[in-house]
């Protein structure tokens, strides 16, 4: 079957886990706390992931460097980020920056002759009996596949593409958003080449609807349950979520840190960090060594 769809433009087998049901990954257990990130952690703790937890708790709070020995305190201060899937404030800092790479590569891919950028949209089918890491490396293998499906002829040496797995909030079924450019597509060859479940196209009006494909592990804005998104980030845990081919190949890639100074610039003794009540951010004009902060 070979279909395309013009919308009108977009705004836009094994032991279940810790905590989980085959349904929505919610139970009548789970953690109660009037504080949102402590029943995330809760979970975390249950599932023995403790240096996750606690980084966890620690995102959004403020540091700075101070050095042990003379007594300096650095002026600059930085705010601490978990870097976690389960994170709704790092998911969507991390999903800005790489949509902002996406777009500055797309606008350089040359166009071709009935070729489109598409919203492509796989479901997996969810065993309601199995751990939801389990559906997910489901939707790994097939999008692997789909992969190797367009290394054929026709599309070698054009095809480009970006996408990201996530949860739905509901039933917490693994899905994969791919933005992909392409000719026309066989949705039932798809289907057949991934082995998942539904498969849903239509072409890309908007940038906007590139940010679909790259912004969150799990929709924060429709649950909030820290049990299903704890089990979400363990079922990802040690993999890639957002991947690229053809020509957006690597430009998701994180650039490298900096190194910060980490010597005193008074005594020249290692500096150590501490957690602070309010942000700063002064350095001297005259770009002398900041002084002592209160």
């Amino acid at each position: 079957m070979k279909q395309d769809f013009n919308p009108p433009q977009d705004e836009g087998g094994g032991d279940l886990g810790p905590l989980e049901t085959g349904i929505t990954g919610k139970c009548a257990d789970e953690p109660e706390s009037d504080d949102y990130r402590q029943s995330v952690a809760s979970v975390m703790r249950i599932q023995t992931r403790y240096v996750e937890a606690e980084r966890y708790l620690e995102c959004g709070r403020i540091t700075r460097t101070f050095c042990p020995k003379c007594g300096f305190k650095d002026l600059q201060t930085r705010v601490h980020r978990c870097g976690l899937r389960e994170c709704p404030e790092c998911s969507q800092i991390e999903a800005k920056r790489i949509y902002t790479r996406i777009m500055r590569e797309v606008r350089k891919i040359p166009p071709f002759p009935r070729w489109k950028w598409r919203h492509l949209v796989i479901t997996s089918v969810r065993n309601p009996l199995s751990p939801i890491r389990d559906d997910y490396l489901k939707l790994k293998i097939g999008i692997k596949r789909l992969r190797a499906y367009f290394r054929r002829k026709e599309f070698l040496g054009k095809i480009s593409a970006v996408g990201g797995c996530q949860f739905g909030p509901k039933n917490a079924m693994a899905h994969v958003h791919i933005a992909i450019f392409c000719p026309w597509l066989d949705l039932d060859a798809i289907q057949r080449v991934t082995g998942l479940g539904t498969v849903f196209v239509k072409v890309i009006k908007s940038a906007v609807q590139f940010y679909e494909c790259v912004r969150y592990s799990a929709n924060f804005t429709k649950s909030r349950d820290p049990c299903f998104l704890a089990n979400m980030g363990l079922a990802m845990k040690g993999t890639r979520r957002i991947f690229t081919w053809g020509k957006l190949y690597g430009c998701t890639t994180a650039l490298k840190k900096e190194k910060t100074d980490k010597d005193c610039p008074c005594c020249g003794a290692r500096l150590s960090w501490e957690y602070v009540l309010v942000g700063v951010s002064a350095r001297p004009l005259s770009g002398l060594s900041p002084g002592f902060a209160i």
